[in-house]
């Protein structure tokens, strides 16, 4: 896409290119011919055909991997409507990821990105929605509609509006939003699923339903090529922290790989990197022992109870005097993404003690061959689990089609496993109410077995339950009387916690279901081969000052590495060289055809790069900065994820337009785009031809006018305003 950006846009053409180049949009939608556009390196797919109330909406696109759209500035928002227009959308509008759900009144995307941008319609938002009707209920507006009819304006909507027969209102058109770097880039022998994220060219895998202790999570993530999550910067919390919420989760924390078991004291990433930034909670580390027994705190997690994510140090393994292991939570693995991938995992110990559950969400070699792949499979402690939660079947029916695949609806034998199965299904957005299990008093009036014949003495029942009948409910304002009817079968009510209901076995009783699977050596699910590349030497290499010094493997293998490569108007660069004493005019020919050489080499190195990296790099021209610093500075800061404070805007403001108000002490440069271009007044005939001799490609290819000497003396600018501010 190319966009002007000037300080006057308004009185400029604007050239705005959409593509639809699909390659880089997840494989599974293009095969079903899904509809797809394409926009600054992220994929669109426009589900116009269907409308879903907003939890629905979004519940759909995470479930594919992405989030409803989320819209950062106008160029996004022209492109929405310009995509709308051109499928020949007809609707009122469609759902923005947009909501204030957790605080009324701040207004959050799903993905956790931070926005300036707004849209919103006069008077919007409002948040509350008039009563059309007596019989309408008044729900609050926590969620927003990108209304087509109203020239794509934003308004706030209820997310889901029920009439009094309890039929949802408010369904509307959505588009799902799917990152550039998918995850189709991570190891292959990660289940591509909605447990995996993509962030800065690395994949982290959410095992948020497999709790353990911090040794055997980070034997987990070894063994399958990756380590611990790390976490260098407050991007990448913030990143980790935003990625939870999407799930949800709703645990305690989770663990990093940070510890000082070595060196008490001394913490270090088990990658050995080496990062100055940490984020401990205040009193943090500790290290205090509350009893003697206790264990030293050596292993931290990041604490989601602190909404900002705050670390505490906890020990690794805590065991209390019977054996018994209580410092479980659930744990993020973190890998290169395949393009970057370094080295072959060493072999790791995978022996883990039988207290301890083995999976993690991606041991798919467990699943019978006849299941399909789908995101809706998940493994635990050896066993596999299909979550059926479209539609819903008897419980008769339900246990047949278990069966089927060689399964039984799911036994639930411990409080871990009640656990596992509940953070699942709020991982996978269900918001449904029950959930069959396989639990059935159908042989012996209240005698409960499970389908599968085990045997356990683990029971999560509801309080009253099981009370074998159908309560009566207020319809139409009239209550239902309790109709006695046999309840010889088992749900979890996910509206209750997950406890346990009795409910009939027959319709017209149906409901989602889950099928466990036990684990089998013979008919399963053959286990992706992985393939690893191999990284060449980290090695910089530096031929002369003037080398834009792009150490291609430095970007492979510096986690979170970003570049900004800064360029210039040849022509200026040489005057400034001369100002200073870096050039004598009487080297103008060898110096020329030397560093333009070296910066037309550096820009094939860079593109190269930038197909690679895109969210990685970016190109910014020094006029364009000059031009408008506090406007352009934004979008470096932006950027590198720093906060861009009202302080530096002021400071950027005093050195390059002059301060707001008068200061007598501030330093001040009232012209800075003035003395961008100082050059040309300084500028000789014929030196401008030995610099247009051997610059002229680096002029185009990156955007600066090739001007005889009398056009240069009368342009204002060389840079051409119409290319995008910080691209290739």
């Amino acid at each position: 896409m190319l966009q002007a950006m000037h300080p006057d846009a308004s009185k400029m053409p604007v050239v705005c290119m959409y593509g639809d180049d699909i390659q880089g949009c997840p494989t599974e939608l293009q095969q079903r011919n899904a509809t797809l556009k394409t926009h600054t390196g992220h994929c669109y797919e426009f589900e116009v055909r269907h409308t879903k109330d907003w939890n629905a909406a979004q519940k759909d696109c995470h479930s594919k991997g992405g989030t409803l759209v989320t819209v950062n500035d106008r160029a996004e928002q022209d492109f929405l409507m310009s995509a709308l227009k051109a499928i020949s959308f007809h609707g009122t509008g469609i759902w923005l990821g947009y909501n204030d759900m957790t605080h009324e009144g701040t207004f959050t995307w799903v993905t956790g990105e931070t926005s300036t941008f707004t849209f919103w319609a006069h008077g919007q938002p409002h948040s509350h929605h008039k009563r059309r009707f007596i019989l309408d209920s008044v729900s609050d507006e926590d969620c927003v509609l990108l209304k087509y009819s109203d020239s794509g304006h934003w308004h706030d909507y209820p997310c889901q509006k029920l009439d009094p027969l309890g039929i949802v209102k408010e369904h509307f058109p959505y588009v799902c939003e799917y990152g550039g770097a998918h995850v189709s880039n991570c190891p292959a022998n990660l289940q591509q699923g909605n447990t995996l994220k993509v962030y800065q060219d690395h994949c982290y895998e959410f095992n948020l339903h497999h709790l353990t202790d911090w040794p055997h999570a980070a034997n987990d993530c070894k063994s399958r090529g990756g380590t611990l999550v790390v976490v260098n910067d407050l991007a990448e919390q913030d990143f980790i922290i935003s990625a939870l919420k999407l799930f949800p989760f709703h645990g305690r924390g989770i663990w990093i790989g940070y510890t000082d078991a070595e060196k008490e004291g001394t913490w270090k990433w088990v990658t050995g990197e080496t990062s100055t930034f940490t984020y401990w909670a205040s009193g943090e580390p500790s290290r205090r022992r509350r009893f003697l027994l206790d264990a030293d705190e050596d292993c931290a997690i990041m604490k989601y109870s602190d909404p900002a994510g705050h670390w505490n140090d906890i020990p690794c393994v805590k065991q209390d005097p019977l054996g018994l292991i209580h410092e479980r939570y659930p744990y993020v693995c973190e890998y290169l993404q395949r393009a970057t991938a370094t080295t072959q995992p060493a072999n790791a110990d995978t022996s883990q003690p039988s207290t301890v559950p083995r999976g993690g969400g991606g041991d798919f070699h467990t699943c019978p061959k006849s299941l399909p792949h789908s995101p809706y499979l998940r493994t635990y402690n050896g066993h596999c689990y299909e979550f059926k939660l479209d539609g819903g079947l008897s419980w008769v029916e339900a246990e047949s089609a278990c069966r089927n695949h060689g399964g039984h609806l799911v036994s639930v034998n411990s409080p871990e496993e009640r656990q596992f199965l509940l953070t699942t299904l709020f991982s996978m957005w269900f918001h449904g109410d029950y959930v069959l299990i396989g639990l059935t008093d159908s042989k012996r009036e209240g005698t409960f077995v499970w389908s599968s014949g085990e045997t356990t003495s683990f029971m999560d029942w509801a309080y009253g339950q099981p009370d074998q009948y159908i309560h009566g409910k207020k319809r139409f304002l009239v209550p239902i009387p309790p109709v006695p009817r046999e309840e010889d079968c088992v749900g979890m009510r996910f509206k209750d916690w997950g406890h346990w209901h009795d409910v009939p076995c027959d319709r017209p009783f149906i409901s989602p279901y889950i099928c466990e699977y036990a684990e089998t050596s013979e008919e399963s699910i053959d286990p992706p081969k992985t393939t690893v590349a191999t990284v060449p030497s980290t090695e910089c290499k530096y031929n002369n000052e003037f080398e834009f010094y792009v150490c291609v493997h430095n970007i492979l293998t510096i986690r979170h590495l970003k570049v900004i490569y800064l360029v210039r108007d040849p022509r200026g660069m040489f005057l400034s060289r001369a100002r200073v004493g870096m050039l004598r005019w009487n080297e103008l020919e060898e110096k020329s055809k030397m560093i333009c050489e070296q910066i037309d080499n550096d820009i094939e190195e860079f593109n190269k790069l930038y197909t690679k990296y895109p969210s990685r790099l970016k190109r910014l021209a020094y006029e364009n900065l000059c031009r408008n610093p506090i406007f352009v500075a934004g979008k470096m800061y932006q950027f590198l994820r720093l906060p861009y404070m009202e302080i530096v805007k002021y400071q950027i403001r005093n050195i390059t337009t002059g301060p707001i108000l008068k200061c007598s002490f501030c330093t001040k440069r009232g012209d800075a785009l003035g003395n961008a271009y100082k050059w040309k007044k300084d500028i000789k005939e014929d030196r401008l031809k030995v610099i247009d001799k051997y610059c002229s490609n680096v002029y185009q290819k990156l955007a600066y006018r090739y001007l005889s000497y009398q056009q240069l003396k009368k342009v204002k600018e060389t840079w051409q305003a119409h290319v995008d501010l910080m691209q290739v």
